[in-house]
């Protein structure tokens, strides 16, 4: 109420709105007594160690590590990267354009008023599968002296040899096998296959 609106009240008026203060004052006088309280609690904890997992019921994983700095001076944020992605591959093996067939609404969209909103790059890496070749070495018998000749066995792949060499080999499994007792490679060869 503005003060003017005082001077224009009547004595029973004038005595409700009196009244009505008191009991306001009452109120926030309460309400000062509860803040004052908690004030001096507060100031009588702030003496007081923090908590730790030795002085508390705090599990211990969420202690001060004895030769780690405080976790919140060595946090750092993460560096910010403007919206930078993987560059799409410059020679895909295939290509599909996908388009969208209905609006929500059920509407049917023309693929020919479609303009490209996204494109992405699917990897999907291809099954490891052993590469057997069988040797077949020939023999014939010489036709001047009679004697029998065998072919020889090409150098990259000697007899008895179950890997390939060094340079060849892609898969752990094989590097593995190709020190493993030889009946390891049956195994190897079902799991390769599998």
């Amino acid at each position: 109420m503005p003060p003017e609106g005082i001077d224009s009240l009547n004595a029973d008026s004038l005595k409700g709105l009196v009244l009505s203060l008191l009991a306001k004052i009452d109120d926030l006088v309460e309400q000062n007594k509860a803040l004052l309280a908690r004030i001096a609690e507060l100031e009588g904890r702030a003496g007081k160690p923090p908590k730790t997992p030795t002085n508390s019921s705090l599990p211990p994983s969420s202690g001060q590590k004895a030769n780690v700095a405080d976790a919140s001076a060595t946090k750092r944020s993460r560096k910010g990267r403007p919206g930078i992605a993987r560059e799409l591959c410059a020679n895909p093996d295939v290509t599909r354009d996908i388009y969208a067939e209905r609006c929500a609404c059920g509407a049917q969209l023309p693929a020919a008023d479609q303009v490209l909103a996204r494109a992405y790059d699917h990897v999907e890496l291809p099954p490891i599968k052993p590469v057997t070749t069988r040797i077949n070495l020939h023999r014939a018998d010489c036709p001047c002296c009679g004697n029998t000749i065998t072919a020889e066995p090409p150098a990259d792949m000697p007899p008895g040899s179950r890997s390939a060499p060094a340079s060849s080999r892609s898969s752990p499994i094989f590097t593995a096998a190709r020190w493993s007792a030889t009946r390891a490679w049956p195994r190897c060869w079902r799991a390769c296959s599998a």
